[in-house]
C-alpha cells in the first residue's frame, strides 16, 4: 500500500508531517520563531533583529521563502517568520510548523490593541498545553509598536496579558516570563540617524540580550531529540497497534467459540444418529 494511503487510512498524516518538521531541525543552528497576528509588527521586528533596515529586506534578500514559512540565517541563528495567525486556517497550520522547527519563540502582540485577542489567547493556550515546560521557558511575549504609548498604558496591557495567561500558566511561571515592550521603528530610525536614545528606548538591545541569554542556556540537541522521543505519533501508532491486536484477539476468540459450537453440534448430531441406527 502506498505511504499516502497508509497515512490516510490510519489518520496519522498530521502527526507524520509534524514529526518530519522536527526531524529536519536536528542538524540546524538554534532557531527563533516569530508568531503573531497579521499586522502585529512581526516583519518590522525581524528587520530590526537582523539589521535589515530596508523594510522590504525580509521578504526578498537572502531569504528562503515558501508558501509555508520564511527563514533567514543571521549570524549564529535562524529566524523563522510565520504567516499571520488570522489570515486563514492553512496559515495557522504553517505557523504551527514554524513553531515545531524552533527552539526559542517570540509571540508578537501589538500593545495598541490592549489585551490578547481571542485568537491569540486560544493559540497560546494550545501551544502551552501541547508542549513541555521548555516551551514557556523559551517563550518571549513581545509588546510591539510601543513608541509613543504612555508607560502606564504599556504597564496596563502587560498586566492584562499576564492575567489572561493565568488561565493556563501558573503564577510562579508567569512571574519568570519575559514580556518586553519594543519599538522596531524607533530602533531602525535611531540606527540610521545615529540617535542612541532612540535605540535604547526601543528595547531591541534588551531583547537581543534576552535572546543571547536564552541561547546560552539552550540544550538544543537534547531538546530536539526529546521532541522526537515524546512525539504524539508514537502514542497514536501504539494505540493503533493495541487496537489492531485487540481486534485480532477478538476475531480469534470468536473463531474459537464458533469452532467449539460447531464441534458440539457435530457431537450432538453423531449421538442422535447413533441412537437412530441402534
Amino acid at each position: 500500500m502506498p505511504s499516502d494511503d497508509i497515512l490516510n487510512k490510519f489518520d496519522i498524516r498530521n502527526e507524520y508531517e509534524s514529526f518530519l518538521a522536527i526531524l529536519e531541525t536536528i542538524s540546524k543552528k538554534s532557531t527563533i520563531c516569530v508568531i503573531g497576528l497579521y499586522n502585529s509588527g512581526k516583519s518590522s521586528l525581524l528587520n530590526a533583529l537582523t539589521n535589515s533596515f530596508d523594510k522590504n529586506n525580509f521578504s526578498v534578500a537572502d531569504i528562503v521563502e515558501t508558501k509555508e514559512i520564511k527563514s533567514l540565517e543571521y549570524e549564529d541563528v535562524i529566524f523563522i517568520d510565520t504567516p499571520g495567525l488570522n489570515v486563514d486556517k492553512n496559515d495557522d497550520a504553517n505557523a504551527s510548523k514554524g513553531f515545531l522547527q524552533s527552539d526559542i519563540y517570540l509571540f508578537v502582540h501589538s500593545v495598541l490593541t490592549g489585551e490578547l485577542h481571542k485568537q491569540e489567547f486560544e493559540y497560546l493556550k494550545k501551544l502551552v498545553e501541547n508542549n513541555d515546560d521548555n516551551f514557556v521557558k523559551n517563550l518571549v511575549i513581545i509588546l510591539s509598536k510601543s513608541d509613543g504609548v504612555d508607560r502606564d498604558k504599556i504597564k496596563q496591557v502587560k498586566e492584562s496579558v499576564k492575567n489572561q495567561l493565568l488561565n493556563f500558566i501558573d503564577q510562579k511561571t508567569i512571574d519568570k516570563m519575559k514580556i518586553i515592550p519594543i519599538s522596531s521603528e524607533s530602533y531602525i530610525k535611531g540606527y540610521n540617524e545615529n540617535k542612541k536614545l532612540l535605540i535604547e528606548n526601543s528595547n531591541i538591545e534588551l531583547l537581543n540580550q534576552t535572546l543571547n541569554d536564552l541561547k546560552s542556556n539552550l540544550k538544543v540537541n537534547e531538546n530536539r531529540k526529546n521532541k522526537l522521543r515524546n512525539h504524539e505519533i508514537f502514542t497514536k501508532i501504539n494505540n493503533l497497534i493495541f487496537q489492531k491486536n485487540k481486534e485480532l484477539k477478538d476475531r480469534t476468540t470468536k473463531r474459537e467459540q464458533l469452532k467449539t459450537t460447531i464441534d458440539n453440534e457435530i457431537k450432538k448430531a453423531n449421538k442422535n444418529l447413533a441412537k437412530i441406527l441402534n
